[in-house]
Protein backbone atom coordinates (compact mmCIF):
# COMPACT_ATOMS: atom_id res chain seq x y z
CA UNK A 1 0.00 0.00 0.00
CA UNK A 2 1.32 3.43 -0.97
CA UNK A 3 1.94 5.40 2.24
CA UNK A 4 -0.05 8.45 1.09
CA UNK A 5 -3.14 6.24 0.76
CA UNK A 6 -3.06 4.77 4.27
CA UNK A 7 -5.45 7.44 5.58
CA UNK A 8 -8.22 5.94 3.41
CA UNK A 9 -7.74 2.29 4.37
CA UNK A 10 -10.17 2.28 7.30
CA UNK A 11 -13.01 3.79 5.24
CA UNK A 12 -12.32 1.45 2.34
CA UNK A 13 -12.39 -1.62 4.58
CA UNK A 14 -15.73 -0.47 6.00
CA UNK A 15 -17.17 -0.22 2.47
CA UNK A 16 -15.59 -3.43 1.12
CA UNK A 17 -18.29 -6.10 0.86
CA UNK A 18 -16.83 -9.56 0.42
CA UNK A 19 -20.29 -11.11 0.68
CA UNK A 20 -21.29 -9.38 -2.55
CA UNK A 21 -18.26 -10.86 -4.30
CA UNK A 22 -19.16 -14.25 -2.83
CA UNK A 23 -22.65 -13.83 -4.25
CA UNK A 24 -21.08 -13.20 -7.66
CA UNK A 25 -18.92 -16.30 -7.27
CA UNK A 26 -15.67 -14.34 -6.88
CA UNK A 27 -13.11 -14.98 -4.16
CA UNK A 28 -10.11 -12.66 -4.49
CA UNK A 29 -6.73 -14.03 -3.45
CA UNK A 30 -4.48 -11.95 -1.19
CA UNK A 31 -2.94 -10.03 -4.08
CA UNK A 32 -6.32 -9.25 -5.64
CA UNK A 33 -7.71 -8.23 -2.26
CA UNK A 34 -4.85 -5.76 -1.81
CA UNK A 35 -5.35 -4.45 -5.35
CA UNK A 36 -9.04 -3.82 -4.69
CA UNK A 37 -8.27 -1.94 -1.47
CA UNK A 38 -5.57 0.11 -3.21
CA UNK A 39 -7.90 0.96 -6.09
CA UNK A 40 -10.55 2.19 -3.68
CA UNK A 41 -8.03 4.22 -1.71
CA UNK A 42 -7.09 5.93 -4.98
CA UNK A 43 -10.77 6.46 -5.75
CA UNK A 44 -11.48 8.02 -2.37
CA UNK A 45 -8.40 10.20 -2.69
CA UNK A 46 -9.52 11.36 -6.14
CA UNK A 47 -13.03 12.14 -4.94
CA UNK A 48 -11.76 14.01 -1.88
CA UNK A 49 -9.44 16.17 -4.01
CA UNK A 50 -12.11 16.86 -6.62
CA UNK A 51 -10.36 14.94 -9.40
CA UNK A 52 -13.14 12.40 -9.84
CA UNK A 53 -16.91 12.32 -9.83
CA UNK A 54 -18.48 8.94 -9.15
CA UNK A 55 -22.26 8.63 -9.10
CA UNK A 56 -23.97 7.76 -5.81
CA UNK A 57 -22.80 7.81 -2.20
CA UNK A 58 -19.21 6.80 -1.54
CA UNK A 59 -20.34 3.81 0.50
CA UNK A 60 -22.29 2.46 -2.48
CA UNK A 61 -19.44 2.59 -5.00
CA UNK A 62 -18.37 -0.99 -4.32
CA UNK A 63 -21.74 -2.44 -5.32
CA UNK A 64 -22.99 0.15 -7.82
CA UNK A 65 -19.75 0.47 -9.75
CA UNK A 66 -17.20 -2.23 -8.87
CA UNK A 67 -19.56 -5.21 -8.82
CA UNK A 68 -21.61 -3.80 -11.68
CA UNK A 69 -18.49 -3.40 -13.82
CA UNK A 70 -17.84 -7.14 -13.59
CA UNK A 71 -21.17 -8.13 -15.13
CA UNK A 72 -20.00 -8.56 -18.76
CA UNK A 73 -17.24 -10.88 -17.52
CA UNK A 74 -19.62 -12.85 -15.30
CA UNK A 75 -22.71 -12.97 -17.51
CA UNK A 76 -21.13 -13.37 -20.94
CA UNK A 77 -17.66 -14.70 -20.12
CA UNK A 78 -14.34 -13.60 -21.58
CA UNK A 79 -11.97 -16.01 -23.33
CA UNK A 80 -8.56 -16.86 -21.90
CA UNK A 81 -5.82 -14.36 -22.80
CA UNK A 82 -8.34 -12.28 -24.76
CA UNK A 83 -8.09 -8.59 -25.61
CA UNK A 84 -10.61 -5.99 -24.41
CA UNK A 85 -11.07 -2.33 -25.29
CA UNK A 86 -12.81 -0.16 -22.70
CA UNK A 87 -14.29 2.86 -24.48
CA UNK A 88 -14.49 6.05 -22.41
CA UNK A 89 -13.32 4.57 -19.12
CA UNK A 90 -14.52 6.66 -16.17
CA UNK A 91 -12.98 6.44 -12.68
CA UNK A 92 -11.36 3.14 -13.64
CA UNK A 93 -14.60 1.29 -14.38
CA UNK A 94 -14.85 -1.32 -15.83
CA UNK A 95 -11.14 -1.57 -16.69
CA UNK A 96 -9.67 -1.99 -13.19
CA UNK A 97 -12.13 -4.56 -11.75
CA UNK A 98 -11.78 -6.66 -14.91
CA UNK A 99 -7.98 -6.38 -14.90
CA UNK A 100 -7.78 -7.44 -11.25
CA UNK A 101 -9.85 -10.58 -11.69
CA UNK A 102 -8.51 -11.46 -15.15
CA UNK A 103 -4.75 -10.87 -15.13
CA UNK A 104 -4.46 -13.09 -18.22
CA UNK A 105 -6.36 -10.57 -20.34
CA UNK A 106 -4.85 -7.57 -22.11
CA UNK A 107 -6.98 -4.46 -21.63
CA UNK A 108 -6.70 -1.20 -23.52
CA UNK A 109 -8.52 1.66 -21.83
CA UNK A 110 -9.58 4.78 -23.72
CA UNK A 111 -9.72 7.73 -21.34
CA UNK A 112 -9.63 11.51 -21.52
CA UNK A 113 -6.64 13.40 -20.09
CA UNK A 114 -7.58 13.63 -16.38
CA UNK A 115 -9.17 10.18 -16.35
CA UNK A 116 -6.13 8.78 -18.13
CA UNK A 117 -3.76 10.22 -15.54
CA UNK A 118 -5.85 8.73 -12.74
CA UNK A 119 -5.83 5.35 -14.47
CA UNK A 120 -2.05 5.38 -14.84
CA UNK A 121 -1.69 6.14 -11.13
CA UNK A 122 -4.02 3.25 -10.25
CA UNK A 123 -2.16 0.88 -12.57
CA UNK A 124 1.14 1.78 -10.89
CA UNK A 125 -0.25 1.63 -7.34
CA UNK A 126 -1.97 -1.72 -7.96
CA UNK A 127 1.02 -3.10 -9.90
CA UNK A 128 -1.20 -4.10 -12.81
CA UNK A 129 0.72 -5.26 -15.88
CA UNK A 130 -2.19 -5.98 -18.22
CA UNK A 131 -3.63 -2.49 -18.80
CA UNK A 132 -2.63 0.12 -21.37
CA UNK A 133 -4.14 3.63 -21.36
CA UNK A 134 -4.73 5.46 -24.66
CA UNK A 135 -6.35 8.76 -25.63
CA UNK A 136 -7.81 7.69 -28.97
CA UNK A 137 -9.36 4.54 -30.41
CA UNK A 138 -6.57 2.25 -31.68
CA UNK A 139 -6.67 2.05 -35.45
CA UNK A 140 -4.96 -1.25 -36.23
CA UNK A 141 -5.17 -3.82 -33.46
CA UNK A 142 -8.37 -5.83 -33.21
CA UNK A 143 -10.13 -6.72 -29.96
CA UNK A 144 -12.13 -9.73 -28.85
CA UNK A 145 -14.40 -7.49 -26.77
CA UNK A 146 -15.28 -3.80 -26.78
CA UNK A 147 -17.09 -2.55 -23.68
CA UNK A 148 -18.85 0.71 -22.86
CA UNK A 149 -19.98 1.86 -19.41
CA UNK A 150 -20.50 5.55 -20.05
CA UNK A 151 -23.47 7.79 -20.82
CA UNK A 152 -22.80 7.85 -24.54
CA UNK A 153 -25.38 6.29 -26.85
CA UNK A 154 -25.42 2.73 -28.12
CA UNK A 155 -24.97 4.11 -31.63
CA UNK A 156 -21.84 5.98 -30.56
CA UNK A 157 -20.46 2.75 -29.10
CA UNK A 158 -21.22 0.49 -32.04
CA UNK A 159 -20.03 2.95 -34.68
CA UNK A 160 -16.67 3.33 -32.96
CA UNK A 161 -16.36 -0.32 -31.99
CA UNK A 162 -17.23 -2.03 -35.27
CA UNK A 163 -13.91 -1.03 -36.83
CA UNK A 164 -11.76 -2.46 -34.04
CA UNK A 165 -13.62 -5.60 -32.94
CA UNK A 166 -12.63 -8.95 -34.41
CA UNK A 167 -14.97 -10.60 -36.90
CA UNK A 168 -16.13 -13.07 -34.23
CA UNK A 169 -15.84 -10.58 -31.37
CA UNK A 170 -18.50 -9.00 -29.21
CA UNK A 171 -19.48 -5.44 -28.32
CA UNK A 172 -21.01 -4.99 -24.86
CA UNK A 173 -22.87 -2.04 -23.43
CA UNK A 174 -24.38 -1.28 -20.07
CA UNK A 175 -27.63 0.68 -19.90
CA UNK A 176 -27.70 4.15 -21.44
CA UNK A 177 -30.13 6.99 -20.72
CA UNK A 178 -32.35 5.98 -23.65
CA UNK A 179 -31.37 2.33 -23.80
CA UNK A 180 -34.55 0.81 -25.20
CA UNK A 181 -35.12 3.51 -27.82
CA UNK A 182 -31.52 3.30 -29.01
CA UNK A 183 -31.67 -0.49 -29.09
CA UNK A 184 -34.85 -0.42 -31.16
CA UNK A 185 -33.29 1.97 -33.67
CA UNK A 186 -30.21 -0.24 -34.09
CA UNK A 187 -32.37 -3.35 -34.48
CA UNK A 188 -34.44 -1.72 -37.22
CA UNK A 189 -31.34 -0.45 -39.03
CA UNK A 190 -28.84 -3.24 -38.36
CA UNK A 191 -27.58 -3.41 -41.95
CA UNK A 192 -26.85 0.32 -41.99
CA UNK A 193 -25.43 0.29 -38.45
CA UNK A 194 -23.26 -2.73 -39.22
CA UNK A 195 -24.16 -4.60 -36.03
CA UNK A 196 -26.92 -6.85 -34.76
CA UNK A 197 -28.08 -7.78 -31.26
CA UNK A 198 -26.88 -11.15 -29.96
CA UNK A 199 -28.37 -11.12 -26.47
CA UNK A 200 -29.88 -8.85 -23.83
CA UNK A 201 -29.56 -9.81 -20.16
CA UNK A 202 -31.52 -8.33 -17.25
CA UNK A 203 -29.78 -8.35 -13.88
CA UNK A 204 -29.83 -7.03 -10.31
CA UNK A 205 -27.05 -6.59 -7.75
CA UNK A 206 -28.13 -6.89 -4.12
CA UNK A 207 -30.74 -4.26 -3.25
CA UNK A 208 -28.69 -1.37 -4.60
CA UNK A 209 -28.76 -1.98 -8.36
CA UNK A 210 -31.93 -3.35 -9.88
CA UNK A 211 -33.63 -3.69 -13.26
CA UNK A 212 -30.48 -3.15 -15.29
CA UNK A 213 -29.59 -4.49 -18.73
CA UNK A 214 -26.54 -5.57 -20.65
CA UNK A 215 -26.62 -5.92 -24.42
CA UNK A 216 -24.24 -7.86 -26.62
CA UNK A 217 -23.74 -6.94 -30.28
CA UNK A 218 -21.91 -8.70 -33.08
CA UNK A 219 -20.89 -7.47 -36.50
CA UNK A 220 -23.76 -7.74 -38.96
CA UNK A 221 -23.29 -10.47 -41.54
Amino acid sequence: MVKDLEQYVSSVKDDFKQKELDYLGLTPDDKQHDQILTFFCKLYEGIEHGRLTVGGDRGDIFIKHFCDSLQPLLLFGFGKESRMLDLDCEAGFPTIPTAIFRPDMQIVSLAEAEQGQFLREVIEACELTNVTVVDKVPGKKKFDYVVQRSNKTLQDLTRRARGVVRAEGRIYSFMTDNFHEELSEITMNKEEEGVSVVEIIDYDIADKVQDLNLVAFELYR
